[in-house]
């Protein structure tokens, strides 16, 4: 039995009883990735071919077609197989191979991961402005920076605005493995840590006396 389904029940934590499930009975025969190739065109999910059998396995095989192309996957290759012993009871599972497999390992064991306490306080999802052409901007130099609307034909021009507010934005293209990020897109940002800590909107009083500049360009695009 196969199945084209989504695959990221393998690592995320809806899916653990779906893996306690999966490693007891053992049928997992094998496991195409497609990665982040998107086999769908009008829906974004990631997606596995997920091969199961009646009879129990000692190991599944698990292989990737990040573009799409699986035709050459030769499923007899001891290179593919891993076994089932090697999943954890209880949490995500490692859908690798290999010296992926074993570099991957290493890391885990080596290094700390982004939520360890030494690191970070939170992961969260990132800013969604829903108005990126008016919160991202290129930066010029001190306290100039491009602004490209959205609008068929419009050019994009450069506007005036205090480099406190505006915070450096690591986004899709500038984050790369292994790589310290370089960005010139900053983010407009008008919030402030409150006494509690919490980050909360500036008054709009206080923007218009802080950063005027700042302000005549949110209130420029209100007004539009």
């Amino acid at each position: 039995m196969a199945f084209i389904a989504p695959s990221l029940w393998t690592v995320n934590q809806y899916g653990e009883g779906l893996r306690r499930l999966v490693r007891r009975g053992r049928h997992l025969d094998r496991w195409l990735d497609f990665k982040s190739h998107q086999i769908f065109e009008d829906v974004i999910t990631y997606t596995a071919l997920q091969f199961y059998t009646h009879e129990p396995r000692d190991e599944m095989r698990i292989a990737a077609a990040p573009d799409g192309e699986m035709a050459d996957v030769d499923w007899s290759d001891a290179y593919l197989a891993v076994s089932y012993d090697a999943l954890p009871d209880d949490g995500e599972w490692l859908m690798a191979t290999g010296p992926e497999r074993a570099l991957i390992k290493r890391l885990g064991h080596d290094c700390l991961r982004l939520d360890d306490p030494s690191l970070t306080t939170a992961i969260f999802q990132g800013l969604v402005t829903s108005a990126d052409y008016i919160y991202h901007l290129q930066r010029l130099g001190s306290g100039r920076y491009l602004c490209t609307p959205k609008e068929k034909g419009a050019k994009p021009y450069e506007v005036e605005i205090e480099d406190v507010i505006m915070k450096p934005l690591v986004s899709g293209p500038e984050a790369k493995r292994y790589e310290e990020p370089e960005t010139s897109i900053c983010l407009l940002f008008p919030y402030a840590r409150d006494a509690r800590g919490v980050m909360r909107l500036i008054p709009i009083a206080e923007i218009a006396q802080r950063f005027p500049n700042a302000w005549a360009h949110l209130d420029r695009w209100e007004k539009s």
